[in-house]
């Protein structure tokens, strides 16, 4: 508000002071900067920082200009001056607040009032007691879902959007701090919020809904645990939301489909060619349009502008993994890209490449879904592969990561044991 009164008020008045020297013919004698009088800071800002400056930078220049042997008006000087005293007084006030707040802060949370919490949760110690956490939250939500599955099949629906709605938000949270939000508008994530929808509002979704998250959550969702390399690691958050977040609806799918209990609709009906490819389809039709409009039109000028914002195609175009080397390949073998041409994101070309890729992923994915839902066999072993591949993939991840500090402390050891059983070296004497 100060700042607004000083555009509004003194600005105004310096403004009258210039338009009346102008009447008298002496108007270009004076300089100061006009901006000042046309650009008033925000009422908004509660930085006093950037107000002060200006307000010493205008009055320097008030105090240069001269109109003959006038000087600035006392009583504006005197009126700035006391402004730019009170503002000074604010901020300090304002600072040393912030400052108890956040020495109480790290008080709280580290034990020491001069200690910041991001070194706080560096430490070792800390680190090693959030990833006991992660493990046993893990462990105990996978066996958690076990339970409910089979003992309570009738209220897996229920406890999938407990579970699935926090994690939803978490991940929205994390994954904005490091420039990964656009990987929340990916297909799984609109799959995950049909199942919700088809849950919480039956009366609105239910008889196509239901038909779409079945076939979806056994064809493309599952099938990218083993296209993406989905790790079922306890202890990391992103990793285990990851592997939920694909599979999931494939266990809720199940459930609606063959356990006791499970939706009626599904139960007892069969799976029509309409619904097997129709309703899904549709879908995923509609979803990759609005991806399209919502990354290369909407957004197009923020991911241009800054490079480190991550999308799918991004992450496809710079990734080895095993579904953008074998787009890769099958483009370098038909021709459609050369010998050493690698994938550009921002090209068309690539962009087009991995829409087609993705249709086809999917089609080629949606195939086997008939058998899965009329075979309850077919669909116990599918569902046991995924959860293994899963399984696989976390076991790899450990045995990559913790091997390299097994190793290392293996080599401490040895050399500790070497240096323990050489004996001391002689000190020769010294010669002159």
């Amino acid at each position: 508000w100060d700042s607004a009164w000083i555009s509004t008020n003194h600005c105004c008045s310096v403004g009258g002071w210039k338009s009346r020297m102008a009447a008298n013919g002496s108007a270009n004698e004076f300089s100061f900067n006009d901006s000042f009088q046309d650009e008033a800071p925000s009422p908004a800002s509660s930085e006093a920082g950037p107000v002060l400056e200006e307000i010493s930078a205008f009055m320097a220049e008030l105090e240069d200009s001269t109109i003959g042997s006038l000087p600035m008006p006392k009583q504006l000087k005197e009126r700035l001056g006391k402004l730019k005293h009170r503002i000074r007084k604010s901020q300090d006030r304002v600072q040393v607040q912030l400052t108890g707040l956040n020495k109480l802060k790290r008080k709280v949370i580290t034990g020491n009032p001069n200690k910041r919490v991001r070194d706080f949760l560096k430490e070792d110690p800390i680190v090693k007691t959030i990833d006991k956490i992660s493990f046993t939250a893990g462990v105990t939500t996978l066996l958690l879902i076990e339970f409910v599955m089979t003992v309570m099949p009738e209220h897996f629906g229920r406890f999938y959007c407990t579970l699935m709605i926090p994690l939803l938000i978490a991940r929205y949270y994390l994954y904005r701090q490091d420039k990964f939000q656009y990987f929340l508008a990916d297909f799984c994530y609109f799959v995950n919020w049909l199942a919700m929808l088809t849950i919480l509002l039956p009366e609105h979704f239910n008889h196509a809904s239901r038909r779409i998250v079945f076939v979806m959550a056994n064809g493309p969702l599952a099938w990218a645990i083993v296209a993406w390399r989905n790790s079922l690691v306890f202890h990391s958050l992103d990793k285990t939301t990851s592997i939920y977040i694909h599979a999931l609806p494939m266990a809720l799918s199940f459930t609606w489909r063959w356990q006791v209990g499970g939706t009626e609709e599904l139960t007892n009906q069969g799976l029509s060619f309409i619904e097997w490819w129709g309703y899904p389809m549709a879908y995923y039709i509609a979803w990759q349009i609005f991806y399209l409009w919502y990354t290369e039109v909407l957004n197009a000028s923020h991911l241009q502008s800054d490079p480190d914002l991550a999308t799918s195609l991004r992450y496809l175009a710079r990734s080895s993994g095993p579904f953008p080397g074998s787009v890769k390949l099958i483009c370098r073998r038909i021709g459609l890209m050369g010998r050493e041409e690698e994938f550009d994101s921002e090209t068309l070309k690539t962009k087009l490449i991995f829409v087609f890729a993705q249709l086809v992923f999917t089609i080629l994915t949606l195939l086997p879904c008939k058998l899965f839902y009329d075979y309850q066999i077919l669909h116990v072993l599918f569902v046991a592969i995924i959860f293994l591949g899963s399984l696989w993939n976390g076991a790899s991840y450990y045995v990559h990561v913790f091997s390299k500090r097994y190793m290392l402390k293996f080599s401490r050891a040895l050399e500790e044991q070497v240096s323990a059983s050489e004996p001391p070296k002689a000190e020769h004497p010294k010669t002159d």
